[in-house]
């Protein structure tokens, strides 16, 4: 949850203070990767008909890497948007398999407090996201952050994807 919220924490810093951008492109580039989300979200009964959880999160980290690869190298909002389509799609991913994932290893009479429990890390993910890059962004710049992670989500997805053969 810290990476999701990653997006909403950091990319008003890349586009308003790097790029030139101004605050309402803020919300339309969130709102563009949103959107892959949902499309994404959506197809998901789909992709788990042909591939495993573990799968799901290697394709999910790969995609997330690619998209931050993409924004750690935009040099214009315009370009901001082919990261985008990745980022979002990843989101998607990440959401509905983490829920799927995390309920079927749960009893059903303990749901209740497991979704609590989820609930719970989505919100400590978005508190501590900015406590955890802010040092990163202060030695390597915005775009730096984005690159780093980026590499760190493709290592995680090709050792799932390893682990997943």
């Amino acid at each position: 949850m810290v990476l999701f919220y990653m997006l909403p924490t950091q990319l008003p810093y890349l586009i308003v203070n790097t790029l030139g951008g101004k605050p309402q492109t803020v919300g339309f580039v969130i709102a563009t990767a949103m959107t892959f989300n949902a499309l994404t979200s959506m197809q998901y009964a789909k992709i788990k008909a042909r591939l495993s959880y573990v799968q799901i999160y290697s394709a999910t980290f790969l995609l997330f890497g690619l998209g931050l690869y993409l924004f750690s190298r935009a040099g214009s909002i315009t370009e901001l948007f082919w990261a985008t389509a990745p980022t979002g799609m990843a989101f998607g991913l990440l959401l509905v398999n983490t829920n799927a994932w995390f309920l079927s290893q749960v009893p059903p009479s303990k749901r209740g407090r497991a979704s609590g429990l989820l609930t719970s890390s989505f919100f400590l993910g978005q508190f501590a996201s900015p406590l955890l890059f802010q040092p990163i962004v202060a030695h390597f710049g915005i775009q730096g952050l984005f690159l780093l992670v980026s590499g760190v989500s493709v290592l995680v997805g090709l050792v799932l994807f390893m682990k997943s053969r």
